[in-house]
């Protein structure tokens, strides 16, 4: 096992000590899970996490996403709803529960939780929240277009305001160090899944005909499209976009990625695939 992987068992255990002093004990509980104002796959972790740990400790849990940066009204109150099936998971076997509203720092705690699971528990996981029949169709019907003629190189630069400005999270990886990395690559498609509308172009001069790409929502600037620096954008194809992105991307042969939770997510949908990290 390598030092990360026990260092992410050993943050994992304490999370769950935690968690369980707060929502332990014989009393069934249904957690409320209200949505923030953060990434895609920061409040799909959240949900994983608190899916995992309601099944062990026998809870329910309620997922309630209103506002937030990917409610669009018109597609209905609940957000979570618009690209999973379930809402509402009931673990506690019957009888009266009571209602437990979840603060910001308690969803946060099942986000970080959810992140540190496993890639073979988080992988079973999937098939409990049940990804919404339409995104599915959508990504196959790509992925039967576009992918079906060889080995296929994922690559996810995650760009805009996570590298960016004073709230930024991760150091800028140059353009010119993945291009690097891609060459002994020979023969192979890459499928780009971007932030960053620049990074793509440059794949495309310097990869020509090997480029494939989803036509998503991309950023011309160091806006991001998730936190409504740019005006005109569906909230609701921002959120769809990365679902499909995350699945394309878990879909190909091997991954290289930045620093994001989207790339990261991978894991959850096919825990062999093999991953290479840009970045210190």
């Amino acid at each position: 096992m390598l030092y990360q992987d026990i260092c992410l068992v050993f943050y994992r255990k304490r999370l769950e000590r935690r968690l369980k002093k707060k929502y332990g004990g014989d009393r069934a509980l249904t957690l409320i899970m209200n949505g923030r104002d953060v990434g895609f796959f920061s409040m799909f972790f959240q949900v994983i996490g608190a899916v995992h740990f309601c099944k062990k400790y026998k809870h329910s849990l309620e997922v309630d996403f209103v506002g937030g940066p990917y409610f669009e009204e018109a597609f209905g109150k609940n957000w979570w709803e618009y690209y999973f099936s379930r809402k509402r998971f009931d673990f506690s076997g019957g009888g009266i529960r009571h209602d437990r509203v979840l603060n910001e720092w308690e969803q946060k705690d099942f986000s970080y939780y959810g992140r540190a699971l496993s890639s073979s528990v988080g992988n079973a996981l999937v098939d409990v929240v049940d990804i919404q029949d339409a995104v599915i169709d959508k990504v196959n019907d790509f992925k039967n277009k576009n992918m079906d003629g060889g080995p296929v190189v994922g690559i996810h630069y995650r760009g805009t305001d996570k590298v960016n400005g004073k709230g930024k999270e991760s150091d800028r990886v140059p353009y010119e160090d993945v291009f690097d990395y891609l060459e002994k690559d020979n023969g192979c498609l890459f499928f780009v899944a971007t932030d960053e509308q620049a990074f793509l172009d440059r794949m495309e001069s310097v990869f020509t005909d090997r480029v494939i790409s989803y036509n998503a929502l991309r950023s011309n600037s160091s806006a991001s499209i998730h936190r409504g620096g740019i005006s005109g954008v569906s909230k609701y194809k921002a959120g769809e976009d990365a679902l499909i992105d995350c699945l394309l991307l878990a879909s190909c042969t091997k991954l290289v990625r930045t620093d994001s939770n989207l790339s990261y997510a991978c894991r959850f949908f096919n825990p062999r695939q093999k991953c290479i990290i840009m970045g210190k």
